[in-house]
């Protein structure tokens, strides 16, 4: 009996591969079917499990995901799929390339859904001018919520970049802040860590490294434009000495290192509390139509949902 060929579930054609190879391999590379191939792809499946999660719904993350896989797609696409392990033979398999197409997505998928859920964490858990955030008890719908805590970490961070706290005390408040987020830590890890690293480095190596941890998070608003005034201070001399270059370690009290970092942030973030504590900036809570809960249960249950891969 005659072996059957397997329907090929793919959405672009031998042809449309054809011509992908030719764009990316030609004297001047292009991209334009690279791109049309993988959201004709992809971009279902993504919209799929965007809707399905608990943490990317409601937050238009597809497109974001989508980006990341077009920016990836065209750093790698002929290094580790066409020309694998600099091997001479161009690689002409359209449905592998299908199969290596996915797995990149879902490492995006799954990177993001980590970095978005850290970025929960951190809104609902960090002191006490953001505890009540995202609780039922503030009166803010979930996808609300998500909104005006973004802002109100937005609002924080400009707050003490734009206050007149010592520099070196906005820095640390800048470092853990930004290692909660990233890392996904606690403040007790983040302060040893801090005592482990950053005791030896200067003041302006430590605006560095803000800066390169806050390029992680494409939500917060923390530009170059936006550091001018803590600039300024670490620029200052004294005695022939800008103060960025002076050590971090040189501003510990005597109590110690830890209890100095503890003792700057809590400083900070009982500015910020005084300044957001009113809660003049909190959204009302939106007026529920009656029998929302039924139509709510009624979307859901007719939702339609794109199969996995």
């Amino acid at each position: 009996m005659a072996e059957t060929k397997r329907k090929s579930t793919r959405r672009y054609t031998d042809d449309d591969f054809d011509i992908m190879i030719a764009e990316l391999t030609g004297r001047e590379p292009r991209f334009d079917k690279l791109f049309e191939i993988a959201e004709a792809t992809l971009m279902p499946w993504i919209k799929s499990r965007c809707a399905s999660s608990k943490i990317l719904r409601g937050r238009e993350a597809d497109e974001e995901i989508m980006q990341r896989v077009r920016l990836r797609l065209s750093k790698s696409v002929v290094t580790r799929f066409l020309f694998k392990e600099d091997c001479e033979k161009l690689n002409r398999d359209p449905d592998g390339f299908k199969s290596w197409m996915f797995t990149m997505a879902k490492r995006i998928f799954r990177d993001t859904e980590t970095a978005y859920g850290k970025y929960d964490q951190f809104s609902r858990g960090f002191e006490d001018w953001e505890e009540d955030t995202l609780s039922d008890s503030g009166g803010i719908d979930e996808d609300a919520g998500l909104d005006y805590a973004r802002e109100r970490l937005n609002r924080a961070f400009g707050i003490v970049l734009d206050s007149d706290k010592k520099a070196y005390i906005v820095l640390t408040w800048l470092v853990q802040s930004l290692h909660i987020l990233d890392y996904d830590c606690s403040k007790i890890w983040s302060t040893r860590k801090m005592e482990e690293e950053l005791g030896k480095k200067t003041l302006f190596e430590m605006r560095d490294m803000a800066l390169e941890l806050s390029g992680r998070l494409p939500w917060l608003e923390m530009s170059e434009s936006r550091l001018k005034k803590l600039d300024r201070s670490l620029e200052a001399e004294s005695d022939g000495v800008r103060l960025g270059d002076r050590k971090y370690s040189e501003f510990f009290m005597e109590k110690g290192v830890r209890k100095s970092i503890s003792d700057w942030v809590n400083r900070v973030n009982a500015m910020i509390e005084k300044i957001m504590g009113d809660g003049q900036d909190k959204p009302k809570k939106p007026k529920k139509p009656e029998n929302a809960d039924k139509s709510d249960k009624s979307d859901e249950s007719s939702e339609e949902n794109e199969s996995n891969e």
